[in-house]
């Protein structure tokens, strides 16, 4: 009986735990899940908006949360596409940076995993296929 006792509190507390991680944007239907990196990252699907649609070039933009902890984070990002070569640029500082192609680096993964979430939400296809 102990042994019940003690399993049945350990599976009380790993559930709770669990339920006491998660965040309201795991439920909700306005936000989907990009990647994690340093903390969670959701796109707001009401934010999403296309810019500029001339085949092969995009321009989609969007707002992201990112989510660590106690701590959120509401940004937007521009992304342009030109979907002939595979590229993707972000909007930086007054100028537009593309996009690097390493699949070992973290934040070209997340990048790469940004811009598809938007263009899967603009046009409900993948850009790069994640």
């Amino acid at each position: 009986m102990k042994k019940f006792l003690e399993g049945f509190t350990f599976v009380l507390v790993v559930t709770l735990a669990a339920n006491c991680s998660a965040n309201s944007y795991d439920d909700s239907p306005y936000y989907v899940f990009v990647t994690t990196v340093q903390g969670t990252i959701y796109l707001d699907l009401r934010t999403v908006n296309v810019h500029d649609y001339n085949p092969p070039y995009y321009q989609i933009a969007g707002y992201f949360v990112w989510v660590n902890g106690d701590k959120e984070r509401r940004y937007e990002v521009v992304i342009n596409y030109n979907w002939d070569k595979k590229e993707t640029y972000h909007r930086g500082d007054g100028y537009w940076i593309k996009d690097r192609i390493e699949p070992e680096n973290v934040y070209s993964r997340s990048n790469r995993k940004m811009a598809d979430a938007l263009f899967r939400a603009a046009y409900g296809m993948d850009f790069y296929g994640y």
